[in-house]
């Protein structure tokens, strides 16, 4: 099994986990200065890297952060 075949089953396993726990899960990735932006949701929202950097801006804060923070 190669890197990609391993990423897409690591990452389809953490989807079914959390879902299984009654959460919705999204894997969303991305390149280096892409933009994601949601017109809103009827619950809160987790971001968790799994790899490299994350800056989310809510409600005119933004926060950046890596993986483990």
């Amino acid at each position: 099994m190669n890197d990609s075949n391993q990423r897409s089953t690591y990452l389809e396993n953490l989807k079914n986990k959390w879902e299984q726990k009654g959460f919705k899960c999204e894997i969303h990735t991305g390149s280096p200065g892409e933009g994601w932006s949601s017109k809103g949701h009827e619950a809160e929202e987790v971001f968790i890297p799994l790899e490299g950097e994350i800056e989310v801006s809510f409600q005119g804060k933004t926060f950046n952060n890596s993986i483990g923070e």
